[in-house]
């Protein structure tokens, strides 16, 4: 095939590749105006369910108490309650709620120039090995100095 043929040929197929773009934004733009926005939304009165009280948040966070950018303490997983009878529907999930939410505080929290989750409390995963058949990994301990461990 000569050059020119070939550059010919090249065009088509960009060409070809901007109409199927083309009908593709067409077909899509047809699709989102019947989307609903309101329905995606977040409600303006949402319930008052699993809220936290100041005092119990302010439980949460190492002395001297709430403090942006304050150290939160971890939070207790070993009495982490069992909904057995479960909790009324509107609240069964409340304490997995708020141990949850402890638990983001407490990863964020800062420490020492950089995070809970970059301290020695917590460690990286290695390359898997290539010397090995199975390519074992094993943990790397974070050289970062430990903070308070979740229990």
């Amino acid at each position: 095939m000569t050059g020119s043929g070939r550059t010919a040929r090249l065009a088509w197929i960009a060409a070809a590749g901007m109409l199927v773009i083309i009908c593709a934004t067409l077909a899509v733009s047809r699709i989102i105006p019947s989307l609903n926005v309101q329905e995606n939304s977040l409600p303006t009165d949402p319930q008052q369910t699993c809220v936290v009280t100041p005092a119990v948040f302010a439980t949460w966070f190492a002395p001297p108490g709430p403090a942006l950018n304050g150290l939160v303490n971890p939070a207790n997983s070993l009495t982490f309650p069992n909904n057995n009878p479960p909790s009324p529907p509107a609240t069964a999930n409340c304490p997995f709620y708020e141990w949850s939410e402890q638990m983001f505080l407490w990863l964020t929290s800062p420490v020492g120039g950089t995070h809970v989750f970059r301290t020695s409390t917590f460690f990286d995963v290695s390359p898997p090995d290539q010397t090995s058949l199975f390519g074992n990994r094993t943990f790397i301990p974070n050289p970062s100095p430990a903070v308070l461990a979740a229990p």
